[in-house]
């Protein structure tokens, strides 16, 4: 059991030392704008659709979680498209948080629902891409080619 663990770990850290892939990155970061757009428009209610949004619709409204995901997600796209360090860290940073409280809200509101699940997978991801940025931190290690990230 140890053995699989130690494993597991010595394979995460090794896959922490390899380059972000910017396919990847960017679809995350575009993905993060357009979830804050749509809850952000004004041509429909999404938080009242569903009992999923309960607690963060007594949060906050809908629009500035809208508002917090376009910027989030700004943030993260400029720093991939310009290869910015500190914007893609800081993007990748919040867009873990973000996406944390978005999953725990979605917990909180029907733990069964699906969307939970999406969201976390979300936050481990920008968690992976700020881990990832913060192991590398002496360069912006993007190539075509890379597998992780």
């Amino acid at each position: 059991m140890f053995k699989v663990l130690r494993r597991a770990w010595e394979g995460l850290a090794t896959a922490l030392l390899r380059p972000i892939n910017k396919v990847a990155a960017i679809t995350l970061s575009v993905y993060t704008f357009l979830w804050g757009v749509w809850l952000a428009l004004p041509f429909w209610d999404v938080f009242n659709q569903s009992t999923i949004y309960s607690w963060l619709d007594s949060i906050a409204p809908e629009a500035v979680w809208g508002w917090a995901a376009i910027v989030v997600g700004i943030i993260m796209t400029y720093g991939v498209i310009r290869t910015s360090y500190n914007s893609l860290t800081i993007g990748a940073f919040v867009g873990f948080i973000h996406w944390l409280i978005i999953a725990i809200g979605y917990y909180a509101g029907n733990w069964q629902n699906t969307g939970g699940l999406t969201a976390t997978a979300m936050a481990i991801y920008c968690a992976a891409i700020y881990l990832s940025m913060r192991v590398n931190h002496t360069h912006l290690a993007f190539e075509k080619d890379s597998d992780i990230i």
